[in-house]
């Protein structure tokens, strides 16, 4: 269903979109929700990609110029220290990504509550929420 423009203003007055290296434009800010949508391209999907996005994305906005996994490990190591003790994690990923990133965000203290398909049927966003500490 569609939001009225009433409940649209609700809901952006309390979001931010911040552009920021990982976290290195926030010192002891605390978020509920962290939403990431790194480069993942591989760089030798990369090289293969169809010209019309080639020429007109920028580069480091596709690849890592690795794996395509850097970001997805650093952001899931890093992402505790910035997320409220009940914090979410979400990452877009590319197609065949999402269980490697659950797996990184396992690994640093997430519970993946769900992987999420888009309309092609493809794994495409992954969900965690912090998990409690003892």
């Amino acid at each position: 269903s569609r939001l009225s423009g009433k409940e649209r203003f609700y809901i952006y007055q309390y979001l931010y979109n911040y552009s920021s290296t990982c976290f290195s434009a926030f010192k002891d800010e605390k978020f509920n929700m962290i939403i990431s949508n790194p480069p993942y391209i591989p760089t030798e999907e990369y090289v293969e990609l169809m010209p019309e996005v080639l020429k007109y994305e920028p580069k480091n906005a596709l690849t890592d110029n690795g794996d395509g996994y850097y970001f997805y490990e650093k952001i899931s190591k890093e992402a505790k220290e910035f997320l409220t003790k009940d914090g979410y994690l979400a990452f877009e990923v590319g197609y065949n990504q999402a269980e490697k990133v659950a797996d990184f965000m396992r690994e640093n203290g997430f519970d993946v509550l769900s992987i999420v398909k888009d309309y092609g049927g493809i794994d495409r966003v992954v969900i965690g929420k912090r998990r409690e500490e003892n």
